[in-house]
């Protein structure tokens, strides 16, 4: 009898989905997948993934490096900004052979005035670095002692 329906099924063109309720025991069902399929298409996409991340990674260092073609020029060189504002800022600026105080704001650039290359400081500010697990040990260090003061205090 179940070879009856499934045969009137299959000649009416009905999708596979229908088929599955119509199965015997020895017949595979539709639509199932294997568990090993499954892990590797899991497996695939956690391979895609880590590969899209880690190209992004790469191209943003690559185009923070070169900087997409920003500052190539060789005549024009921004030695030092010092920011007023937000919207404002002065810039040292050498173009060519000569050095200019640059006033920049949102609307307009001004020049202040020209300055002698003799009179510029080029030293660079000994910036400290910081360890970051040195810093968080001190921190830590201040929380315990908290906590054990609040504990005292009780």
């Amino acid at each position: 009898m179940i070879n009856n329906y499934k045969s009137i099924i299959e000649a009416w063109g009905a999708p596979k989905i229908a088929r599955v309720y119509m199965v015997t025991e020895k017949e595979p069902v539709y639509g199932v997948n294997n568990s090993g399929d499954s892990i590797l298409q899991l497996l695939g996409l956690l391979l895609l993934f880590i590969i899209i991340l880690y190209g992004a990674v790469y191209v943003t260092k690559w185009l923070g490096k070169n900087g997409m073609g920003i500052n190539q020029c060789r005549n024009i060189n921004v030695i030092e900004v010092f920011r007023i504002s937000q919207n404002q800022s002065i810039q040292i600026v050498k173009i060519a052979d000569k050095y200019y105080a640059l006033g920049i704001s949102k609307e307009k650039v001004d020049v202040i005035s020209t300055i002698d290359e003799d009179k510029i400081n080029f030293e660079k500010k000994n910036v400290e670095t910081v360890d970051f697990k040195e810093l968080f040990e001190k921190v830590k260090q201040k929380v315990t002692k908290a906590d054990k003061n609040e504990e005292k205090e009780e």
